[in-house]
């Protein structure tokens, strides 16, 4: 059975106002506005107060019982020994029915909250009143017994009752101000009590020792009262266990369902106790205590039930007499709104979804249509592996849904053609469509020839009811603050007059504008609506007005922006505007009427009387709305646009003939139709400039709208008073007043089912269940005034008869006819005879016309008599006739009354029904729930893995580049290691070749000074021989000592080593020695001179030493000429990190332009190209290479190069395998004859001895 019953939804602590928090408690808590049916299904519901509520309301039953078994089996009644045994028991079972109703119906309101525990702790004292008086009468120990303290107990219990009682009502007050302090004076208000009523059992328990104590072993049970007692108060005052982990004793085990739990078992040995001891202590009591009388017991009792509810009273009728909703300290008060009853009916907004047909057969749907009011809507293809199980089939359900063959006609019979129905009878009413950009709104809204959407079949349906009873124009009249004003026949006249004199400003057409569409094309003849509920006893007027927003600006569409042909006009740009063009309408605002509702002011409204002409109005104004392409629509709505239809009725008067000149009759109700423009993505539409700016503002505008939606369902469903958005957007803030007052509301989802727009189409799904939870309030029916019904029907009946009538006489015959009656009826009576008198003493002739005239008036009797016959005969009939169709009217009533039962019985169907749908829906909801719950573990675990999958994952890339990192620098450290070993190698090698060059020259300056000495022991012997024949030796020893010191400037020895050590590890200067070969001839040669011989002039290194000049022929060296001289220009790129090797190779370009840095100005002028790069070799030397390119024209105007050919320059270091001396040997003296007798080549090395070119 509670199958079939839907159960209250429960909410968090955030989602209940601060008054029904409890500590430590997060959930399960009820709606804060349950009604009392919600309040007792929530019963059976696991809510945070349901085992409260069970806890007390069945130990209610035992605690019945046990009452009823003393009052029956001990006939309590007749012996007063009995009766605070009786009193305690219904103490007993008043306070845990009190608090388990209590904590029933708390959730009903803040007020009843209050109100409820208020008779909770009006119980709670009285029980503890009825314990004082049982302790009185039976627990007090022997020797307290008949004392002071005891006399005085019960009346000093009575008012701590009712201190305590106010107190602890009093609590409820400040507990939104100051919590703790309501805590503590309910503590006090529970505690003071208790302690003070225990006294004589504390005394009798822990402290009477010796004569004069009751000990027995009812004191046992009085300890696990007491303990079970302090247990209670401990959980009261400490909110243990919730407190230490908030959330996880919500529903079972938190401290207010063990304080119930200890609190009963504290009783019930309470009450085994005390039934003992009244049992066993009867006679001793009986003989030495104070008499029970009524006063002390049932009288006590009595008067404390009365002074609690006084108490209770006083502190409930504030909260009664206060308002629902208090405005929060602080804040600017608002305006106090028209009075509403305090139960007002509201209904859920209506929400239906239509789904537009696909473009292409074969494009991929995300939409699927269940039921009538279901939608499922599952993810594309490509979307289904996404984020944490978003994407998933979800279902959603509608008031209606309409699939993609629904036509026009049926869609406004369920949706429009209810609130144009509730728009004549003076109801106000909402309808506006919503969705993504391209999902068929306008269309919806508008239609197309032959399928014509909502607005012509409301504006064709409205003016088909209302036609015949049409006040003429100029009768209803805008009073320009959203009113309506009533002027008479002749202000009417003069009105129509004066609009009708107005010459209307001219238009030029324009061809290239469409042809407007006309209201035949739209309906067909033969889907004409119309309501049959109309008021016959009023006159309409219809005025429509037409605006747009646009970027939150409003625009109205039927204002005619004045032109003048002579002062031309210019556009903000500075642009003319063309003659048949009209200026921008300037933006409107809102304003609030005396009613508190929002209007435009300044709106044109056009009172119209036929469907066409209010369509013509509509499309005039659609001509101008805001309207483009985009790529994902090609008429894109660019603005919000509402047509507003108001109905404007006034009730005739008494005799039905003129409309009632009573303004307060007037009764405006108007439908507002909205086509409220697409959200878009600009990634999608790629929206640029302006369209990107209006894209901005279109999505602004339908999350204000949004976030309405949600404060609004906040407010409902929880009771808090948060102040909604509606200033945030124009479009909100005007209609403001559906949502705050009353008005039907009712919304078309339009979804386009393409696997494209599945993100915009589930975002607007969740819109749209989200706005079927916010109620509004069902608009009234409102009298218009209480004349008799059916006045028109009258007057016109009255007209027509009087019509007839004055036809029937002023007619041509109807003279003829009147006389042939007469006649006939003359002719139906006797003939009078002459009534001359001739004689005065005539008497037959007054005789003969008295007999005539008494036969006729003996025939008009008989005409009378059967006129009368007739009459009644007639009468008769007609009484026939009446008690037949009384008979008819009875058996109709029969009918309707086993019509309307059957209907009862449809709608009870129809309610099982919805309830049962709602059921299913609650579950689909739970059902829903559960699977995001589970989808969100399941998320998180794959989560979880993946982020320790990527963990691993990086761990083991960074031990990998770990590694590879250590094996290169292994082998960065292995080739440094190999390369400065080749460098300290060849180093080495370079330091021994300049020693060993060091040393040989020291030997060469031994050996020509050695020469020397031998040179001038020979002079000397000659001087002596014979005459002197060259000067003299010291002239020739200065001039060879001058060569050789000239020599060794020109040549120094450490000349090499500096050229090393201007670059790299290599040789990097080959300074050429032309003169070395020569000199070690000269040398050479000095060394065998015959002592009989003429010494010739010596030489050192080819000077000649006595004459001073250079005695070799000058060596030119071979230079290699380079490829690249030729006629051309060329442009010679050396870069600026070149080193300079003064080497004899060096290549030579004329007609070059020699750059560091290549630029174009210097390639326009060339015809070639050559680059010097510079590398190290695989042996650690200097190679020069020559790259050389045709410069051409590139078809940009600029200059490229194609690289044809390479040179390749290659500088070596010549290094000696030995510079030992071969002296005193067969074989250097061959070998220096050898070289003795060779010509003098010139030699590139950059050391002075003589070195063997070593291999690459």
């Amino acid at each position: 059975m509670f199958s079939l019953i839907k159960l209250p939804r429960v909410f968090t602590i955030n989602q209940v106002p601060k008054v029904f928090h409890e500590d430590g408690i997060v959930s399960g808590y009820r709606h804060p506005r349950s009604s009392a049916t919600d309040c007792i299904l929530s019963l059976f519901q696991l809510t945070n107060e349901t085992l409260n509520i069970w806890t007390h309301f069945l130990p209610t039953w035992y605690f019945l019982w046990k009452t009823g078994t003393v009052v029956l089996m001990l006939t309590a009644w007749q012996d007063s020994f009995t009766w605070p045994l009786v009193i305690f028991l219904l103490s007993c079972c008043i306070y845990p029915l009190a608090s388990s109703c209590a904590h029933t119906f708390s959730s009903m309101s803040e007020r009843a909250r209050h109100i409820c525990f208020f008779f909770d702790y009006g119980a709670l004292s009285f029980y503890s009143l009825g314990s004082a008086i049982s302790y009185s009468a039976y627990v007090f120990p022997d020797e307290w017994v008949n004392s002071l303290f005891h006399q005085c107990y019960v009346p000093m219990a009575v008012l701590n009752t009712v201190v305590c009682t106010g107190l602890a009502c009093y609590s409820r007050f400040p507990v939104s101000q100051s919590p703790k302090f309501s805590k503590y004076l309910r503590v006090v208000a529970f505690a003071y009590p208790y302690l003070f009523d225990n006294i004589p059992l504390f005394y009798r328990v822990f402290l009477c020792v010796g004569e004069g104590c009751t000990d027995n072993d009812r004191n046992i049970l009085h300890c696990k009262h007491i303990a079970l007692a302090f247990l209670t108060g401990f959980l009261f005052a400490t909110h243990l266990p919730e407190r230490l982990a908030p959330g996880s004793f919500d529903y079972i085990g938190h401290s207010h369902q063990l304080f119930h739990v200890c609190g009963i078992l504290g009783t019930h040995f309470q009450m085994k106790a005390i039934e003992q001891d009244m049992m066993t202590r009867r006679h001793w009591l009986l003989q030495n205590s104070i008499p029970i009388t009524f006063s002390n017991s049932v009288g006590a009792g009595l008067l404390c039930v009365v002074v609690n509810l006084t108490i209770i009273i006083l502190f409930s009728l504030p909260l009664l007499s206060a308002p629902v909703c208090k405005e929060n300290k602080g804040k600017t008060p608002r305006r106090p709104g028209p009075k509403k009853g305090a139960n007002i009916d509201k209904d859920p907004v209506g929400v239906y979804c239509r789904i537009r047909p696909l473009g292409a057969e074969d494009e991929e749907c995300c939409l699927e249509m269940i039921s009538s009011s279901t939608i499922q809507l599952h993810a594309p293809d490509g979307l289904k592996a996404n984020r944490n199980g978003e994407y998933k089939e979800t279902q959603y359900s509608f008031k209606k849904a309409f699939g993609i063959n629904t036509n026009q006609l049926e869609l406004f019979e369920d949706v429009a053609k209810p609130l144009i129905e509730d728009l004549i009878h003076c109801k106000n009413g909402l309808l506006f469509t919503y969705g993504v950009t391209g999902s068929g709104k306008t269309f919806t809204m508008t239609g197309s020839p032959g399928e014509g959407g909502l607005l012509p079949r409301s504006l064709d349906m409205l003016f088909n009811s209302i036609g015949p009873f049409q006040a003429k124009r100029f009768v209803f009249k805008p009073d320009d603050k959203n009113g309506m004003e009533i002027q008479g026949q002749v202000d009417a006249l003069l009105e129509r007059q004066k609009r009708e004199s107005q010459p209307t400003v001219p238009k030029t057409p324009s061809s290239r504008q469409k042809a407007d569409p006309e209201l035949a094309d739209m309906i067909n003849s033969e889907e004409a609506c119309k309501s049959e509920n109309v008021d016959e006893d009023c006159c309409y007027s219809v005025f429509v007005s037409y605006i747009e927003i646009y970027n939150n600006y409003i625009y109205d569409l039927l204002e005619d922006a004045p032109f003048d042909p002579i002062r031309p006009k210019w556009f903000a740009g500075g642009t003319p505007v063309r003659n048949n063009e009209f200026i921008a309408p300037q933006s409107k605002i809102l304003r609030e009427d005396q009613n508190h509702n929002m209007y435009v002011a300044g709106c044109t409204e056009v009172e119209v009387k036929s469907t066409e002409e209010a369509f013509e109005v509509f499309w005039k104004g659609q001509k101008k709305r805001r309207i483009a392409n985009t790529e994902l629509n090609r008429e894109s709505s660019r603005s919000h646009s509402v047509f507003t239809v108001k109905l404007a009725q006034a009730p005739l008067d008494a005799d039905g003939d003129h409309i009632l000149q009573d303004k307060n009759q007037v009764n405006v109700s108007q439908l507002c139709l909205v086509d409220l423009a697409g959200s878009e993505r600009t990634s999608r539409t790629r929206a640029e400039g302006s369209r990107l700016r209006e894209a901005g503002n279109i999505n602004q505008s339908l999350m204000t709208l949004r976030t309405c939606m949600e404060v609004l369902r906040e407010n409902q469903m929880c009771g808090t008073n948060k102040m909604v958005p509606y200033r945030d957007s124009k479009v909100t803030h005007l209609f403001k007043n559906y949502f705050d007052g009353e008005g039907k509301v009712r919304m078309i989802v339009c979804v386009n089912p393409k696997a494209d727009d599945y993100d915009e189409t589930m975002l607007v799904m969740r819109f749209a269940e989200m706005t079927q939870e916010v109620e509004v309030a069902r608009p009234v029916d409102r009298p218009i005034c209480g004349l008799t019904a059916g006045r028109r029907h009258r007057n016109r009946v009255f007209r027509d008869e009087m019509t007839r009538r004055m036809d029937e006489r002023g007619g041509p015959g109807s003279a003829v006819d009147d006389t042939a009656l007469l006649d006939q009826l003359m002719e139906s009576l006797p003939a009078l005879p002459r009534c001359e008198l001739l004689d005065p003493a005539d008497d037959q002739t007054l005789p003969r016309l008295m007999e005539v005239l008494e036969r006729r008036h003996r025939v008009r009797q008989m005409m009378t008599e059967q006129f009368n016959k007739s009459a009644s005969t007639l009468k008769s009939m007609l009484q026939q006739f009446d008690s037949q169709i009384n008979s008819k009217e009875t058996f109709l009533h029969e009918q309707r009354s086993k019509l309307s039962e059957k209907e009862k019985v449809i709608n009870n169907q129809k309610s099982e029904l919805e309830r049962l749908e709602k059921k299913s829906k609650t579950l689909e909801y739970k059902i829903d729930i559960l699977q995001k719950t589970t989808n969100m573990y399941e998320q998180d675990k794959r989560s979880l893995q993946q982020e320790l999958e990527t963990r691993e994952q990086r761990l083991h890339r960074e031990l990998t580049e770990k590694k590879r990192m250590e094996q290169r620098m292994q082998g960065m450290v292995t080739d440094t290691k190999h390369k400065w070993e080749k460098e300290c190698e060849r180093r080495v090698n370079a330091k021994q070749l300049e020693m060993q060059n060091k040393l040989w020259v020291k030997d060469e300056k031994l050996k020509q000074l050695k020469a020397i000495r031998s040179l001038s022991g020979h002079r000397g012997k000659e001087i002596t021989r014979g005459p002197p024949r060259h000067p003299p030796f010291k002239t020739s020893t200065k001039l060879l000592a001058s060569c050789i010191t000239d020599w060794e400037h020109k040549f120094p020895v450490e000349s090499s080593s500096k050229a090393r050590q201007l670059g790299t590890p290599q040789c990097s200067s080959r300074t050429p020695g032309p003169y070395q070969g020569a000199s070690s001839v000269g040398r050479r040669r000095g060394q065998r001179w015959a002592a009989d011989t003429e010494a010739p002039a010596p030489t050192v290194y080819g000077l000649d030493l006595e004459a001073g000049t250079r005695t070799a022929p000058p060596v030119r060296p071979t230079h290699r000429r380079s490829h690249s001289a030729g006629g051309e220009k060329w442009v010679d790129h050396k870069p600026a990190s070149n080193l300079d090797l003064d080497t004899v190779m060096q290549p030579i370009i004329p007609n070059s332009i020699k750059v560091s840095t290549p630029n174009e100005k210097a390639l326009s002028k060339c015809q070639k190209y050559v680059l010097r790069h510079q590398e190290l070799a695989s042996d650690g030397e200097i190679e020069t290479k020559l790259i050389k390119g045709n410069v051409f024209k590139t078809r940009g105007g600029g200059q490229a190069v194609q690289f044809t050919d390479i040179e390749t320059l290659k500088q070596e270091c010549a290094i000696a395998s030995s510079r030992k001396r071969h002296s005193g040997s067969g074989d250097g003296a061959a070998h220096m004859e050898d070289i003795e007798n060779r010509a003098p080549v010139p030699s590139t090395s950059s050391n002075l001895g003589y070195q063997k070119r070593r291999k690459p």
